[in-house]
């Protein structure tokens, strides 16, 4: 009778979970009112597959192209097993291939292609999905990116900044891959890090940033002295306040990460500054949207014309990047003539910037603070501005070492950290 009933309420089980269950019938014993022993287990049911012109329907929902599928077998004969690098075009693919066999049981598919499902691969192709993979990669809203999805940028003000947890020990960063995931983090997430207690030697600030990305050589060399000098080419190497701005954006494409190690700080005066401009770009958008819409479509030409070099590159203030927040150019002290919009009036061009600058300005956006010998920042670019308050260089010396890293470097970094978590 037992075996009558498994048969019965299992019928919806494939043979080999029927037979699975049988066996274990035969291992039961019984008295005249209870079980005294039984197990069932249950295998992964299979998922229905169907073919409706060119996709496969896995399941109840999941719809998939199928020259999408075929295009993304990871087999050594379309993944490269070494360099992991694709073995076919995209535009080799069939734009509808043949499915001669498929199954599907439970997060596994297998699909057996009719030849020539890619041009010039005449033989018959066995591909194995991984169905997780088949809905996170072709069934997402966006690109799949770790930096994306695991970055969650969050823009910081002087009362949310977590100005503890930002900190972070030389010593510890260099040698503790935990401390060093932190500063990874924190530099997605608020765009600024300090390492504190850098030895105090010139080559300390690339040995930082080596740690984070490939150091740019740009015409200022792999790293640069922020110091007072006469007849100076650049105003950062003045004692005057130098206002909020970010570097080289001149260039087509500007350094993402930005570094600078205090050698020495005992002059008067001389804070650093530093401000979120996602923050400032929330303010403008929810308080003066027009001004938002202004700063997003009239290019800006940005220039350095200087000691027998010219770089100009020209961009909106703001940049709308869905994947990534917005990327941000805000360089005064290196914007170039500008062109008159035809469409918009200057007038309204130059209250946006206004308003904008405002906004940057606002008390509770600035964090300022006294570098001490040996801290080290790092602070996104295109993200966070920074500036100077105004020292006296009689009063003391004001050193400090600068070097960049590319925003793909760094991205690059951040993703192999979170590849696998």
């Amino acid at each position: 009778m037992l075996v009558n009933t498994i048969q019965n309420s299992l019928k919806h089980l494939n043979r080999s979970a029927l037979s699975q269950a049988l066996n274990q019938s035969k291992k039961c014993s019984f008295s005249t009112t209870k079980l005294t022993s039984f197990k069932l287990t249950t295998p992964f049911l299979t998922n229905s597959l169907k073919q409706v012109n060119d996709e496969l329907v896995i399941g109840d929902n999941l719809k998939v192209n199928k020259s999408w599928l075929r295009d993304h077998c990871k087999c050594e004969n379309c993944i490269h097993p070494s360099n992991q690098q694709k073995l076919h075009s995209s535009c080799n693919v069939h734009t509808n291939p043949t499915i001669t066999q498929m199954s599907s049981t439970g997060n596994q598919l297998k699909i057996t292609w009719a030849p020539n499902s890619i041009q010039q691969r005449d033989e018959a192709h066995e591909s194995i999905y991984d169905l997780d993979w088949i809905k996170n990669h072709f069934d997402a809203d966006i690109e799949h990116d770790p930096f994306i999805s695991k970055g969650s940028s969050k823009a910081w003000d002087i009362n949310s900044l977590p100005v503890k947890d930002i900190y972070l020990n030389y010593e510890e960063f260099m040698n503790d891959n935990k401390v060093w995931g932190d500063a990874i983090n924190n530099l997605a997430k608020y765009g600024l890090c300090f390492i504190r207690g850098a030895p105090l030697k010139e080559d300390s600030v690339t040995q930082i940033g080596s740690k984070i990305g490939n150091i740019m050589n740009t015409f200022y060399g792999l790293s640069w002295n922020v110091k007072s000098e006469a007849n100076a080419k650049n105003i950062a190497y003045t004692s005057l306040d130098l206002g909020l701005h970010m570097d080289l954006l001149y260039f087509e494409s500007p350094p993402g990460i930005q570094l600078l190690h205090c050698l020495t700080n005992e002059a008067k005066g001389g804070d650093s500054l530093f401000v979120d401009g996602y923050k400032a770009i929330e303010y403008v958008k929810e308080h003066h949207p027009e001004s938002f819409e202004i700063l997003q479509s009239v290019p800006i030409p940005f220039h350095y014309l200087n000691d027998g070099r010219y770089y100009r590159y020209t961009r909106p203030t703001i940049k709308s990047n869905p994947n990534e927040h917005y990327d941000l150019f805000f360089a005064p002290p290196f914007q170039g003539p500008i062109v008159p919009p035809k469409d918009i009036p200057l007038s309204k061009l130059y209250t946006a910037l206004s308003q904008f600058s405002a906004a940057l300005h606002q008390p509770q956006n600035l964090y300022q603070v006294k570098m001490n010998a040996g801290d080290c920042v790092l602070f996104a670019n295109r993200r966070v501005l920074h500036g100077r308050t105004e020292f006296d260089p009689s009063t003391g010396d004001r050193w400090l070492k600068g070097t960049y890293v590319s925003w793909d470097d760094f991205k690059n970094k951040f993703r192999t950290l979170h590849y696998n978590n």
